[in-house]
């Protein structure tokens, strides 16, 4: 099983049975900390503020994964000078995610609950201490609210 279009050598590439954990710090000086673990994986770096609005990109890329079943989605995480992509691939009711620059530096591949709610609650816990003017863009309040609606429907379906 590969979680991206070219196979990943097998310490990459992991189906998520430890619980996906999203962690955002700051932001600071218009960098936010961003930190994803699954079981002993993770990815830490502090992303940029510019020159797109990655939180935005972010929120939208998870909401797409809640409207679509077959698309795939892509955040740009600008760390200076480096870009990472952060980009959900929807199969029907699998949600591959990676994180990758030249090649995936991350992967997991798993179901709404096990790759969105991770970084929904990451998301809400940011947006509850967020400081605008620390990240030089608002919060995407109006995309969060939608997000929000769809987990909350997701919930609901159970």
């Amino acid at each position: 099983m590969a979680t991206t279009d070219e196979q990943l050598p097998p310490d990459r590439e992991h189906v998520v049975d430890d619980a996906l954990r999203v962690r955002f710090e700051g932001p600071s000086n218009g960098w936010l900390g961003v930190t994803v673990t699954s079981g002993e994986r993770e990815w830490r770096n502090a992303v940029s503020y510019t020159p797109n609005d990655f939180l935005r990109e972010l929120i939208t890329a998870l909401l797409s994964c809640a409207d679509y079943e077959d698309a795939t989605f892509t955040a740009h995480a600008n760390t200076e000078p480096e870009v990472f992509l952060f980009t959900f691939r929807r199969r029907e009711t699998v949600i591959e995610f990676t994180i990758r620059e030249n090649e995936a530096v991350f992967a997991v591949t798993g179901t709404f609950d096990a790759i969105v709610m991770p970084f929904w609650r990451a998301l809400r816990r940011l947006q509850t201490s967020f400081a605008e003017d620390q990240w030089r863009q608002p919060f995407p309040e109006r995309e969060m609210a939608a997000l929000t609606e769809r987990v909350d429907d997701a919930r609901a379906a159970k």
